[in-house]
């Protein structure tokens, strides 16, 4: 049941890697509200973080960023350098392969750039 206290969905890690971005470029956006923040990393996305093709958004009480990792490092970028309670957020994501650059947006604004390559 979905009451806004230690809910998720659990797709888990499919067999035939539709979740598994590998090289090539990808967006993820959502919505998020929060009331208050859990704990230092809270993620509404996630699929790891510490293994080459990882990726994930994390909230939690300092920045919010989103996170992908190549063979080596780790890779972010800030959506707002402090949380956003109780109002509705739209964050989004793109991985630009090809341009080395990875985007973040929130609300529609570009609001970073990161270096992947």
């Amino acid at each position: 049941m979905f009451d806004g206290s230690n809910d998720f969905v659990n797709f888990g890690d499919p067999a035939d890697g539709h979740l598994d971005f590998g090289v090539g470029s990808f967006s993820i956006s959502m919505y998020v509200y929060i009331t208050s923040n859990l704990a230092t990393y809270d993620m509404p996305i996630s699929k790891g973080y510490s293994f080459p093709g990882s990726y994930n958004v994390g909230l939690g009480t300092g920045a919010w960023t989103g996170y992908v990792r190549n063979e080596t490092d780790g890779i972010g970028v800030i959506f707002t350098a402090s949380p956003i309670t109780n109002q509705w957020v739209h964050l989004a994501y793109v991985c630009d392969r090809t341009g080395q650059k990875l985007n973040g947006f929130k609300n529609g604004i570009q609001v970073g750039t990161t270096s992947i390559s």
